[in-house]
This record gives C-alpha cells, structure tokens and sequence, in this order.
C-alpha cells in the first residue's frame, strides 16, 4: 500500500497535467488510466525502457525516475497477491511414448 500511495502521492504532486478517472461504478477505462495501468505493468515486468518513456510523460523528468521505482515496488506487490491468492494447480499431464 505505501508503494501505491507514494506513486499516486508523485503523480499528484509532479504530475504534467492532473489525471482523469472514471467513477468507481463506471465499467469503461479512461486514457490516463490505461496509461498507468501499462506504465505499473511494464515496470513490473522490468522493461524499464518503456516505463521511463511513460514516466515522462506522466511527471517531470526529474521525478521520472522515482515514480518508475515507486512503480516496480507496486506492480511487483500485486504480482504477489494475485500468486497468493490463486489456488494450487496441479502439474500437467505428462504425454505417454509410446514406441
């Protein structure tokens, strides 16, 4: 939580332009969210190239770098929770040879 809270903190505070959402009930995505969605998403898969470029895009780019790593820590958290919270699958069927 305290990695989201700093991103959004940045964001709000560094940010180029404010960003717009959506009502909580609304069920379409807004630019900027989708923008920051792939920016958290990136940073977390480690492509740091691309997740800089939106970094600059979203703050000032002698914030950018912060708000990459604040992203890496939250992207890398929800990886966690979503890995905790799915259920154990069992291995696959191995493929029997037959000669």
């Amino acid at each position: 939580m305290r990695a989201f809270e700093e991103l959004c903190d940045l964001c709000a505070r560094h940010g180029r332009r404010p960003l717009m959402r959506h009502h909580v009930a609304c069920k379409c995505i807004g630019a900027d969210e989708a923008c920051f969605a792939n920016f958290v998403a990136l940073a977390s898969e480690g492509d740091r190239e691309d997740a800089m470029l939106i970094a600059t895009i979203l703050v000032r780019a002698d914030i950018a770098m912060c708000l990459l790593a604040r992203a890496e820590a939250f992207g890398l958290a929800l990886k966690r929770m979503s890995l905790r919270a799915r259920p154990a699958q069992p291995p696959p069927p191995t493929a029997k040879i037959l000669h």
